[in-house]
C-alpha cells in the first residue's frame, strides 16, 4: 500500500510516529511545507520527504496565508501526481484542501484526516460581524471537506465531543492518545542527582505561562529546561531575552525527538505543562507530556479547569494548578523540589498508571482501520 502524508510544519514527533508506523510494509512518503518562521524539530524522514519552503504566516494574516496556501497546493498535488497513493494522511487543514482538490483527480485515492489540536475559532464565539463571516465562511469549507475523509484520528475524546461530532459520523473516528513510542525512552535513566531541575520539552508557545515559571523558579532556586523552539521563531527569541540573565534557566533549541527525548526526561525531576486555560483548545487538548511522564514517572504540572487537569488529578500522577497563580506554582514547587511524600506519591501513582502509555494496542488498532480502507 502507497501511503502520503501530507504535512503544513516541521514534521512533528506524533506524526513521525505514523510515518513509522505504516513504513513498515507499505511504501510512504511525506510532501510538506517548511515555514521559514517556524523550525521546531529535526526531521529523521528528510529521505522520503519532499519539501517546499514558504513563510506561512499564521491565520490572522488570511490573504499573505491563501497565497502561500496556494502555492503550498500547487506545489503538493504535482508531487502526489507523482507518487499516486493509496491513501493520503492529511494532517492539517491546509492539508485537507489539498486532498480534496487530488481527490478530483484521483477519486480512488482514500483520505485520513488526523488532528493533534483544534483552533480556537472552531468552537469558540466570534465577536464582529466581519470575524463570524470569515469563520462561518471557513467552517463552511470544512464541512465540505468532510465528504471525502474516509477516517478521522484524534488525539483527545473531547474534540470529537465539542465540535468533530457535527461532522462526522463516530465510526469513522480513531481515538489515538498522544502517547509515546517506548522504544524512544529504551535509554531512559531517571535523574538521580543535581540541583531540582522543572523541565518544558516541545514546541514553546502561551508565553505568559512560561515566563510565569521563569520567574517562581527563580524565587526558589530551581533550575528550568526549555527543550524545543518556539511555536514561532520570534516566540523563543523572546523567551530567551527574557532568561538572558538567569543562570538557572537553559534552553536546549531544537532537538531530534527520536535520538534526544529519552536523555531530555532524564535531565529533569518534573514536567511543566501549564498553558492558559482560557484557551478553548487547551481546556479540552491532551498533550503528549501527559504520556511522556507517565511513562517516565515524573510528576507533571497542569492546568486547572481543563480535562487534562481532571486527568491528571483523578490519576493523581501531577497537580493542576490555577494557570495565572504564581503562589499555587511556587507552592508545588518548593514542595517537590523536597523530593518528600508528595512528589514521591505520584511516582508511585504514575508507575502505576503506565500501561495508559502503551502504544501497541492503539498502533494495531489504527493499522487495522487504514488497512479495512481498502479491501
Amino acid at each position: 500500500m502507497k501511503i502520503l502524508f501530507l504535512i503544513s510544519s516541521s514534521l512533528k514527533p506524533r506524526i513521525a510516529k505514523r510515518v513509522k508506523l505504516f513504513s513498515k510494509g507499505n511504501e510512504v512518503r511525506i510532501v510538506g511545507v517548511l515555514r521559514e518562521n517556524q523550525d521546531s524539530f529535526e526531521s529523521p524522514y528528510a529521505d522520503i520527504s519532499q519539501m517546499i519552503s514558504i513563510d506561512f504566516p499564521d491565520s490572522s494574516h488570511l490573504i499573505k496565508r491563501y497565497l502561500a496556501t496556494k502555492k503550498y497546493q500547487t506545489f503538493a498535488v504535482s508531487k502526489i501526481k507523482d507518487f499516486n497513493p493509496d491513501i493520503l494522511y492529511a494532517t492539517s487543514f491546509d492539508s485537507l484542501l489539498i486532498a480534496k482538490r487530488y481527490k478530483k483527480i484521483d477519486n480512488k485515492v482514500k483520505v485520513v484526516y488526523e488532528i493533534g489540536d483544534i483552533r480556537e475559532w472552531y468552537i469558540e464565539e466570534q465577536k464582529g460581524i466581519l470575524k463570524r463571516a470569515i469563520v462561518g465562511f471557513l467552517k463552511g469549507v470544512e464541512k465540505n471537506c468532510f465528504r471525502i475523509v474516509d477516517r478521522m484520528v484524534l488525539t483527545s475524546e473531547k474534540f470529537y465531543d465539542e465540535y468533530y461530532c457535527n461532522l462526522i459520523e463516530k465510526e469513522k473516528v480513531f481515538f489515538f492518545p498522544n502517547v509515546p513510542e517506548e522504544s524512544f525512552f529504551s535509554e531512559y535513566k531517571k535523574k538521580s542527582h543535581g540541583p531540582f531541575t522543572v523541565g518544558f520539552i516541545g514546541a514553546i508557545r502561551y508565553l505568559e505561562q512560561m515566563k510565569m515559571l521563569i520567574d517562581v523558579a527563580c524565587e526558589c532556586g530551581i533550575n528550568v529546561l526549555f527543550a524545543g523552539t518556539g511555536s514561532v521563531l520570534s516566540e523563543y527569541t523572546e523567551m530567551q531575552e527574557y532568561a538572558k540573565d538567569k543562570d538557572n534557566v537553559r534552553f536546549t533549541g531544537k532537538y531530534n525527538y527520536e535520538r534526544d527525548i529519552s536523555k531530555l526526561y532524564g535531565s529533569v525531576d518534573c514536567i511543566y505543562s501549564v498553558y492558559d486555560s482560557r484557551n478553548p483548545n487547551v481546556k479540552i487538548a491532551l498533550p503528549n507530556k501527559l504520556y511522556e511522564s507517565i511513562l517516565c514517572c515524573l510528576p507533571i504540572i497542569v492546568s486547572k479547569d481543563t480535562y487534562l487537569g481532571e486527568i491528571v488529578t483523578g490519576m493523581g500522577v501531577g497537580k493542576a494548578i490555577v494557570f495565572d497563580s504564581r503562589d499555587e506554582l511556587k507552592s508545588v514547587l518548593v514542595s517537590w523540589s523536597q523530593m518528600g511524600k508528595e512528589y514521591q506519591d505520584i511516582v508511585l501513582s504514575c508507575e502505576k498508571n503506565r500501561d495508559y502509555t502503551d502504544i501497541s494496542r492503539y498502533n494495531e488498532g489504527l493499522l487495522q482501520a487504514l488497512y479495512s480502507l481498502n479491501r
